[in-house]
């Protein structure tokens, strides 16, 4: 019709749409990623070890045990080892396996000197760590104070092996029993009556002004520096009245 042309006529198909205009690129700079500055730890190299270890504060007369350690162990299905140590001092009474099932041990008693036998040679790699064995020694009633060695040794280091049957290198160190001296005397028992109290400190007053009492002077040095002095009874008057301070 009319109005269908007419409209049809108004309406220009030439006409070019409208361009859709592009956003504008972001100028903002990405963030740079930070490298890990941290350093790392090298890793500490293993060192297979047999030790024995140190105790100290033994006491003459006292029975004692000293383990017989692998360390960083690489793999092993046998050894041979000895253990030496000061049969003038210590007594072997007893020995005994812990973590390597079969331990097999020489005589007790053979003048400080333990042979100790190790063999899993059937299976794979024992590549465990642990205790191989535990010592029990009983130390002499009239042991001398001083440091008395037990040493782990390998005569022949063919004779710590894996399953391959080669030889595998371990070091040994050395522990010992620390023998202390027991004292006789209680640190400021100054009278010897077997306790520490203001009884003591009385008694030491009246030593060092000069009354004539006796007393232990072992025990009255609680300075422990050689000589009885008003230094020991300053030292015994703290100690009595809860100060944190040790008699020597």
């Amino acid at each position: 019709t009319y109005e269908q042309l007419k409209d049809m006529s108004t309406t220009d198909p030439t006409t070019p749409t409208e361009p859709t205009t592009p956003s504008a690129p972001s100028t903002e700079p990405s963030e740079p990623t930070t490298p890990s500055t941290q350093p790392t730890e090298p890793e500490q190299p293993k060192i297979p070890t047999i030790k024995t270890d140190r105790l100290e504060g033994v006491k003459a007369g006292e029975t004692v045990t000293v383990p017989v350690r692998v360390i960083d162990n690489p793999g092993i299905v046998g050894l041979h080892l000895n253990v030496l140590y000061d049969a003038n001092v210590l007594t072997l009474v007893d020995a005994q396996g812990q973590d390597f099932a079969g331990v097999e041990f020489g005589p007790l008693d053979n003048a400080g000197n333990l042979s100790m036998i190790w063999l899993d040679a059937i299976n794979e790699n024992n590549t465990a760590d642990g205790v191989l064995a535990n010592l029990t020694f009983t130390v002499a009633e009239d042991a001398a104070p001083g440091s008395y060695t037990v040493e782990p040794i390998c005569y022949d280091s063919n004779e710590i092996f894996n399953a391959a049957m080669q030889p595998v290198e371990f070091v040994f160190s050395l522990g010992s029993v620390v023998v202390v001296e027991e004292l006789s005397y209680i640190p400021g028992d100054v009278d010897g009556n077997g306790t520490v109290n203001v009884r003591d400190l009385g008694r030491l007053q009246q030593y060092l002004n000069g009354f004539d009492v006796t007393i232990d002077e072992r025990a009255a040095n609680v300075t422990g520096d050689s000589s009885i002095n008003v230094r020991d009874y300053g030292l015994l008057q703290q100690y009595l009245n809860g100060w944190d301070v040790v008699l020597k």
